[in-house]
């Protein structure tokens, strides 16, 4: 097997995904009001486009970017404005135990999620490129990793969701649950301004 800085890379992959962020931050609210179980199809949609999105960046990343760098702004602000969604249907849900006013997400938002979402993106180039690079020419071991990747995400998602989930289970207050999401949607916000540069635009304004 070819040879990998295997602590730098554990170390990247650790705080990247056990951080606060848009797939962990969606997974804890819905967990939150509609528990664990009616949560894992998100996941499961989380997962499998992201296990795509690894192996389409091992492959055409570096061309891409190459042929087109604006993509990466594109996709920045398209992604910051999913996120924004997300943090506004954290908002909006309902907190009554039994009053499911809106679905909860399904696989295809957690699918779609990872296509738009830059921190995903960004997450498989610096992988791939900066630690993994040693199997970008053996078809096997990227699919090995890539599945690895995949499997580590889900036990970072599926732990957000079982937080939610416990909070909904053991804090029946409206009261704690509003606070919890609106903790959960600021989160989501401060993602998406930072995804889309504002907070560096501000900076370099001299506002921050």
């Amino acid at each position: 097997m070819p040879t990998i800085q295997w602590a730098p890379f554990f170390a990247f992959m650790i705080s990247t995904t056990l951080s606060p962020g848009p797939n962990n931050m969606a997974s804890a609210a819905n967990g939150l009001q509609y528990g664990f179980k009616k949560t894992m199809p998100f996941i499961l949609g989380i997962i499998c486009g992201f296990f795509i999105d690894m192996l389409a960046i091992a492959f055409i990343s570096s061309a891409v970017l190459r042929v087109i760098p604006q993509f990466q702004i594109y996709i920045k602000f398209i992604g910051g404005a999913y996120i924004l969604w997300l943090a506004y249907r954290a908002l909006s849900v309902s907190f009554q135990v039994g009053g499911q006013d809106q679905p909860p997400l399904t696989f295809a938002n957690g699918f779609t999620l990872q296509f738009v979402n830059p921190k995903v993106i960004f997450f498989g180039l610096a992988a791939f490129t900066g630690f993994l690079n040693p199997l970008t020419d053996d078809a096997f071991y990227l699919l090995i990793a890539a599945a690895g990747l995949s499997f580590w995400v889900f036990l970072m998602n599926a732990f957000w969701a079982g937080a939610g989930s416990v909070i909904f289970n053991y804090f029946d207050r409206p009261a704690v649950k509003r606070a919890f999401s609106l903790a959960v949607a600021a989160m989501l916000v401060y993602a998406a301004l930072n995804i889309m540069g504002v907070f560096e635009y501000l900076e370099s304004l001299g506002w921050l």
